[in-house]
């Protein structure tokens, strides 16, 4: 008996929904092998296996390196949606036997569930413990609700990676992984926030060649699934982007080590090196003037809690990863100098944005929409819990309400924002 991804999550019994619902397989999915088909693809994950997860700025489908195309984390934006940024990694530029049609291909995959569902619960559990020790528990609430909510996700967003027709993904990989994450280091933890990954994290490329439609990226030989919109998740196989190649509209194309920076694949700045626009610093690191009488700038670490903080160029902002943000005080009584607080957190239904004392409340897991009549946003709003499957959404990050992780928005109508939460299936995209 055989079961594909698209089943495989109906049997899971739940959508994904932004309070953490723990997910539980139930007696109607059998624990067999699975042989997806051009024609049955598996549903999609949010960005490809759970293999590894990326830190608050996760690398999207450029791999780990693609966090680095700025000069460093933006400022806290209580608006901002922190689970899209979460995406794993993609794998490396791995060539393979692979063809552009996948009505023409059958996608031979024999996958044992029970051995994938084992590994991928596994890896979820050692993936969000290393969240939490290397980053804090509170980048876990705030982007998966809880501990039960981080294992949810991606656990089923591992599985869906596994499932993918064309993945090359393996539970033996994974198994690799979980062992290869748990009890995080302060050295392991410095690797994980700079993007360097454990090499076994990164899934392998799968059977789809560049210019072939695909849903993620281990099922492109390259490990590269370029999409231009998460209203649209289905997207095309590329190659990757080599040093000093060209990247418009493909940043996290780049290859590994390498950002882009004026549409040019180029090697970040490490700390003290000089720094500019098309020289951007590593993660981690702010290009900063070194005194408000010397403009030559260099990269320099960003400001921790309870450190002083600052906009005006010489002063190292905050470093977001660790969700603090630059206190400037009531009214802003200190700009452009300030001190890194740590955020606070609402559930859905609490207030959020910038209170007048200079607090900022982040959602847990949530939207926080705000007053947008007469052209400005007020800088307070309410947390709007995200949906779930079947349940009405709106693609704007201001508004909402989004759709919980690992589903996407169907828009009603192209070009808009109002829409259906749908789950990420192969099955949506053309042939």
């Amino acid at each position: 008996m055989s079961i594909d991804g698209a089943r495989w999550r109906a049997c899971r019994g739940s959508s994904l929904v932004a309070a953490g619902v723990a997910i539980v397989m139930t007696a109607a999915c059998p624990q067999a092998t699975t042989t997806p088909t051009a024609n049955k693809g598996g549903s999609g994950g949010a960005a490809g296996s759970g293999g590894s997860g990326g830190t608050a700025g996760g690398g999207g489908s450029g791999g780990a390196a693609g966090r680095g195309a700025t000069d460093g984390p933006p400022q806290f934006d209580a608006a901002a949606d922190p689970v899209a940024d979460r995406t794993p990694d993609r794998a490396p530029d791995t060539p393979a036997d692979v063809s552009t049609d996948r009505s023409s291909r059958e996608a031979s995959r024999d996958v044992d569930i029970k051995a994938a569902q084992m590994a991928c619960t596994r890896l979820a559990i050692n993936r969000c413990n290393q969240f939490k020790v290397c980053e804090g528990q509170i980048i876990v609430d705030r982007v998966y609700g809880s501990q039960v909510g981080c294992h949810a996700f991606l656990e089923a967003t591992c599985m869906d990676g596994l499932l993918l027709p064309w993945s090359g993904d393996t539970p033996m990989r994974v198994n690799a992984c979980a062992d290869a994450v748990a009890n995080p280091t302060p050295a392991s933890c410095a690797a994980h926030l700079i993007g360097a990954d454990i090499a076994i994290c990164t899934a392998p490329g799968g059977g789809i060649e560049n210019g072939g439609i695909c849903l993620g990226g281990e099922q492109c030989a390259s490990g590269v699934c370029q999409s231009y919109s998460t209203a649209e998740p289905c997207g095309t196989c590329r190659a990757r982007i080599a040093l000093g190649g060209n990247c418009f509209g493909a940043a996290r194309a780049c290859v590994t080590g390498t950002v882009c920076a004026w549409e040019v694949c180029v090697t970040p700045a490490r700390i003290d090196e000089a720094c500019s626009s098309a020289k951007p610093c590593g993660l981690g690191l702010a290009c900063l003037a070194k005194s408000d009488l010397v403009a030559d700038t260099t990269c320099r670490k960003f400001a921790m809690e309870g450190e002083t903080c600052g906009a005006d160029g010489v002063a190292p902002p905050c470093d977001n990863r660790f969700s603090v943000y630059c206190n400037y005080g009531p009214g802003g009584a200190t700009f452009p100098r300030g001190k890194c607080t740590l955020l606070k957190l609402a559930d859905a239904g609490g207030t959020c944005g910038t209170l007048a004392d200079g607090t900022q409340i982040a959602c847990k897991s949530a939207v926080c929409r705000r007053d947008l009549s007469g052209g400005q946003s007020s800088p307070t709003g309410t947390c709007i819990a995200r949906v779930k499957l079947g349940e009405a959404c709106n693609t704007q990050s201001q508004t909402g309400p989004l759709c919980g992780p690992g589903l996407i928005c169907v828009l009603t109508t192209a070009g808009g924002t109002t829409g259906t939460c749908g789950a990420r299936d192969f099955a949506m995209c053309p042939k």
